[in-house]
C-alpha cells in the first residue's frame, strides 16, 4: 500500500509541474515620462513674448504662455514606441524700455521609459544660452525664434534621438531654430 502512494504522489508532483509552454505570455505595461525644466532670465521675459508648445507623446499638441523665470512641465505615455518634444518659440515684445539686455535661457527634456512601473532607461537632451542685447537689437535678434528639444522611447523602452523637424507645432515653419537638440547625454 505504501508503495502505491509513493507512486501516486510521484506521478502527482510530475503531471501538476511548472510547464508553462501552453500559458500566454503576459505583456509587459509600458509608460514613459518626458519632464521638461526651463529658465529664462528675468530680461529675456521682460523683452520676448514665449510660448511653449508641446508635442505629448500620445501625439497631441498643447501650448502654454512662459510667465516664470523657472518653469517644469510633465508628459506622460503609456504605450512604447513614441516620442515628445517642446519648441519654445520666442517673439520680440513692442515698446521695450532702452538698456542692455541680459538675455541667458537654459532647460532641458529627460526621458524615462518604465516598464511594469520600474525605470528601464532615461536618458536627457538640454541648451543653454547666455548673450546681451542692446534694446535696439531686440526685434532682429528675437523675430520668428525658437528653441526645440525632443526625444523618444524605442519598441524595446531604449531611450532614442528624433528628428525635431519631424514635429509640426504648426508655426515651426516659419521659425528659425536658435537651438534644436535631440542630442543623447550619456549618464
Amino acid at each position: 500500500m505504501l508503495g502505491l502512494l509513493v507512486a501516486a504522489t510521484g506521478f502527482t508532483v510530475t503531471a501538476c509541474g511548472d510547464n508553462h509552454d501552453d500559458d500566454p505570455e503576459v505583456a509587459a505595461s509600458w509608460t514613459t515620462s518626458y519632464v521638461i525644466e526651463a529658465s529664462f532670465s528675468e530680461d529675456f521675459l521682460k523683452a520676448a513674448d514665449i510660448t511653449a508648445n508641446f508635442a505629448h507623446p500620445d501625439g497631441t499638441y498643447s501650448s502654454e504662455q512662459v510667465a516664470k523665470t523657472s518653469n517644469k512641465w510633465i508628459l506622460k505615455g503609456n504605450r512604447i514606441p513614441d516620442k515628445g518634444a517642446v519648441m519654445f518659440a520666442i517673439d520680440p515684445k513692442q515698446n521695450v524700455a532702452e538698456g542692455l539686455y541680459k538675455m541667458e535661457a537654459s532647460g532641458a527634456l529627460r526621458v524615462s521609459s518604465f516598464k511594469n512601473g520600474k525605470e528601464e532607461a532615461s536618458n536627457y537632451a538640454n541648451f543653454s544660452s547666455k548673450m546681451s542685447v542692446k534694446s535696439e537689437k531686440l526685434d532682429a535678434f528675437l523675430k520668428k525664434k525658437c528653441i526645440v528639444l525632443g526625444l523618444g522611447v524605442d519598441g524595446e523602452g531604449g531611450i532614442v534621438k528624433v528628428n525635431t523637424a519631424d514635429f509640426d507645432f504648426g508655426e515651426n515653419g516659419g521659425r528659425e531654430i536658435i537651438d534644436s537638440t535631440s542630442v543623447l547625454i550619456f549618464l
